[in-house]
């Protein structure tokens, strides 16, 4: 076995002998292909005869820049994706004007370079910075990145490159500019009653119009928003080829998977059960990619749903913002008091300590001193009175933020082939549930989508929904699978310069050693690999320029 110096040296209080085992264990795996040429590249293949390792991607980017002449234009000249009747977004160079257009949300992401002289429009941040976008990082967004783990507003990692905002309809024949932003539905007085009777009817509607049309596959959880999905679409007629469900990797109860198939079973539909194929390292890095390196949140744990989605479904469905429009559980009082007295800069504080993640140490000085959380604050500090008119100002937040920026890519971007419905974005269900008061959700425990459903649908109200059991059991298992996956990656490809080796390294060796320790690897590893992730993808594109 090779040694590794600058390991044996970190590692204090006799840990190297525990240490050395670990990377024993690991030393073959050094021989594969290395990683970081596989799945950095970004382009095709399989690992130890795997499942497809990254997926095929359809990027477009379109280039525009300008002379003495005028603009001159290359790359795709026309693109239309989604539907212009839910999600949607879309652009068109006609040789004089750019039209540029999406949905009232802005769930479906297109990236903008705009300069005086250049305007770079592209569906992946890799493709606009091989379209020459600037690499220079955005050392406030990074900052808001790395501890709530989701960009605010239309940011991005990079400092040149933003988010097309929400709700854009433009037409440029000058310079042009990016206007467009969240909107605020104004309170409708629903008292709770009134609202369960609405949600059901409209929902009711919102399913109509989105009726399947060929083969289609509904993915269920063992929570609400899939539920009410697949009970509404079975009231209209409609059964599905089949019903999917996946294994979550740690810390992710499993609950999901027994509940499912009890709903299954009770509605006499077929259920596959789909397990996690991919070297957990290998999720982390196709998921950083199609999400555009925007969130090294794990969602990794819904690549195996994609991928099947990709087989040959014509229509999936999505419950993307049931949970933030419809539950009371990311209310909480003293941010509501804090909104509403506008001390933006005391929430921002606490969010960011409360719900962030803490980088001191993680990173080396000069990078926390970049990505500060002095930083960090002032940014979230700006975002938050753009919610302050909301009747529900907290869920107003998250859902422009989190579900949007954070959530949006897993329906929107990895999922490539059918057509996604979302039916809790229906613009009748959506304004209907955005304007109820947040008084209505927290009432009764909190319970109002569940009581929803049984209202709705009380043939079904026996039918249990996931408890709150955190963890199962097998867990130590997978947690120290993903450290050793993990721990292998940055030996073999070398941390990202932000990253301190000297805390990170022997952390993950001890989630691999200490079962009471393994967990660690959840919120440590996302963010290594992230990081190493990004900078690889920087020093690459940076290189192409040069060559």
């Amino acid at each position: 076995m090779e040694s590794i110096p600058w390991l044996e040296s970190e590692i204090e209080h006799g840990f190297w002998r525990a240490v050395s085992h670990v990377a024993g264990r690991i030393g073959t795996c050094l021989r594969l292909r290395a990683l970081s040429g596989m799945i950095i590249a970004h382009r095709g293949g399989k690992l130890n005869g795997g499942r497809a390792a990254v997926q095929s991607r359809s990027d477009h980017t379109l280039r525009l820049e300008r002379d003495d002449a005028g603009w001159h234009a290359t790359g795709d000249l026309a693109v239309r994706l989604g539907s212009p009747h839910s999600i949607y977004a879309e652009w068109r160079w006609d040789g004089h004007r750019l039209s540029l257009r999406n949905d009232r949300y802005g769930m479906l992401p297109v990236f903008a370079v705009v300069e005086p002289n250049r305007v770079i429009l592209s569906t992946s941040i890799q493709g606009a910075l091989e379209a020459g976008a600037p690499t220079d990082l955005d050392p406030a967004a990074m900052a808001v990145i790395l501890r709530l783990g989701y960009p605010v507003g239309d940011d991005t990692p990079f400092l040149s490159i933003r988010t097309i905002p929400p709700g854009v309809t433009i037409d440029w024949d000058a310079v042009p500019a990016l206007r467009g932003g969240p909107f605020i539905v104004p309170p409708n007085g629903l008292a709770r009653d009134p609202a369960m009777d609405a949600y059901v009817d409209l929902f009711r509607q919102a399913m109509g119009r989105c009726s399947p049309s060929g083969r289609f596959v509904v993915p269920l959880s063992g929570g609400r928003d899939s539920r009410h999905i697949l009970l509404a679409l079975l009231e209209a007629g409609h059964r599905p080829d089949h019903l999917v469900t996946t294994h979550y990797r740690s810390p992710r109860s499993r609950e999901d998977v027994r509940i499912a198939a009890l709903v299954a079973e009770e509605l006499g539909l077929g259920h596959e059960v789909l397990s996690q194929t991919d070297l957990p390292v290998v999720a982390e890095l196709r998921k950083n990619l199609l999400t555009n390196y925007c969130t090294p949140e794990s969602h990794a744990w819904y690549l195996p749903v994609a991928d099947h989605l990709a087989t040959g479904f014509d229509v999936s469905y999505d419950g993307i913002a049931g949970d933030v429009l419809s539950m009371a559980r990311y209310l909480r009082p003293a941010d509501l008091e804090e909104f509403r007295k506008e001390r933006f800069e005391n929430l921002a504080r606490s969010m960011l300590e409360r719900d962030g993640t803490s980088l001191r140490g993680m990173l080396r000085t000069a990078a926390v001193d970049l990505f500060s959380l002095e930083s960090a604050i002032e940014r979230l500090r700006r975002e938050l009175p753009r919610h302050a008119g909301a009747s529900n100002p907290v869920r107003s937040f998250r859902f422009w933020n989190y579900t949007r920026r954070a959530i949006g890519p897993v329906p929107f971007s990895m999922v490539r082939g059918p057509q996604v419905h979302a039916p809790y974005l229906d613009h009748d269900v959506f304004d209907m549930l955005a304007g109820l008061a947040p008084e209505v959700l927290m009432e009764r425990a909190g319970h109002f989508h569940t009581d929803v459903i049984k209202h709705g649908y009380p043939r079904y109200a026996h039918l249990p929904f996931e408890s709150a059991d955190y963890r199962g059991a097998g867990y130590p298992r997978s947690d120290r699978q993903y450290a050793r996956n993990a721990l292998m990656y940055l030996i073999r490809t070398g941390p990202a310069t932000q990253i301190s080796r000297r805390y990170v390294m022997p952390r993950l060796a001890r989630c691999v050693l200490d079962p009471s320790y393994g967990q660690s690897v959840t919120w440590l590893a996302p963010r290594a690999i992230y990081l190493t992730q990004l900078q690889a993808m920087i020093e690459r594109v940076t290189s192409s320029r040069t060559t």
